[in-house]
């Protein structure tokens, strides 16, 4: 008798197990996916920084040729727009702004306001981006 139910126990077990194993194979399958679709993504967005690099390297060349302006002038003026957010981080952190058509807050990161759909009007040509 001990056979007989050592016998079903065991094999429920195996199926369990089988089970188990296939949802983890399932799991490492999508997980795989995912991280082939970050790495295509990781690489497109380092080709698009290298060319926009490229394009402020040319632009930056312009400017001084046609100008005279220094690497003091550009770095001066680096320093003073990352100080606008008030905070010295060499980065340019997006505030939340007030929509002008309804005076609700509006993120930086969206386009429109989520409230009337008023198109959110940037400060700068940058902020269309």
């Amino acid at each position: 008798m001990y056979g007989l139910f050592g016998g079903m126990f065991g094999g429920m077990y195996m199926m369990q197990a089988q089970m188990a194993a296939g949802r983890a194979e399932t799991a490492a399958a999508k997980s795989q996916s995912r991280t082939t679709r970050m790495a295509t993504e990781i690489r497109m967005l380092t080709e698009r920084l290298d060319k926009l690099i490229l394009v402020n390297m040319a632009l930056w060349s312009l400017v001084q040729e046609k100008t005279g302006l220094t690497e003091k002038d550009l770095e001066d003026r680096v320093e003073q727009i990352d100080l606008e957010d008030g905070v010295a981080d060499g980065k340019v952190t997006r505030t939340v702004s007030e929509c002008p058509n309804c005076g609700r807050r509006v993120s930086a990161r969206h386009k429109r306001c989520l409230f009337c759909g008023n198109k959110k009007i940037g400060s700068t040509s940058l902020d269309q981006v």
